[in-house]
């Protein structure tokens, strides 16, 4: 039990040494090279992720160590964004999935915390529209959002198909979405159309 307790009583004072290590030469660093702009600085960051990690490399007992690690390497390419005039509209949208990730990682370690991926879900899918609306078409970024809301419950059914309930509000977000895209796409409304009538048909005649 004192072995435990100074082991992580070790790891905290590592991890907070290299913390105010990173910190002070940052702020040296800002200090003597005041010229030296973000790119410089996430270096620093980056130096401090690869630190931490070199820690849970040399001993996998040091899991913790890769928390910081993460951390390190978001701020680091958060900064990195931020100096560049082309990527700093991604920002947003990085940091959301950066938050999201974590949660994808504990439900891939076991498989019983699928409620992770709730969150995970929420914060990439998001993360990601937000990456995406400069980009899409006025009436196709609130299709996409309809359509993000509906595919957890399409997911539902697929996995139990006793839960046939999940069809209703999926189908009518679908629906809705795909009739706002329409207006960007006038032909997306009708080839939708086209396939779920095509599919019907395919049910009726394949005896299902």
């Amino acid at each position: 039990m004192e072995v435990a307790q100074k082991s992580g009583r070790d790891n905290w004072r590592m991890f907070g040494g290299i913390m105010l290590i990173v910190i002070g030469v940052v702020f040296l660093l800002g200090q003597w090279f005041p010229g030296l702009g973000g790119i410089g600085i996430s270096a620093v960051f980056f130096a401090g992720a690869l630190g931490f990690l070199s820690i849970y490399l040399r001993s996998r007992e040091n899991w913790w160590a890769l928390i910081p690690a993460y951390v390190f390497f978001i701020i680091g390419m958060i900064i990195t964004l931020a100096t560049s005039r082309w990527f700093e509209n991604f920002i947003p949208g990085f940091v959301l999935t950066s938050i999201g990730m974590p949660f994808v990682v504990v439900f891939l370690i076991n498989r019983k915390n699928w409620w992770a991926l709730i969150p995970a879900y929420v914060l990439i899918s998001i993360g990601t529209l937000i990456t995406l609306g400069d980009w899409l078409p006025g009436d196709l970024f609130p299709a996409m959002i309809l359509w993000t809301i509906a595919l957890p419950f399409f997911v539902t059914y697929v996995w139990n198909r006793r839960n046939w309930w999940a069809l209703i509000p999926g189908g009518i977000l679908a629906t809705v979405g795909a009739g706002l895209a329409a207006g960007t796409f006038s032909y997306l409304l009708p080839i939708i159309l086209i396939g779920l009538g095509v599919l019907l048909l395919m049910r009726q005649f394949g005896g299902n």
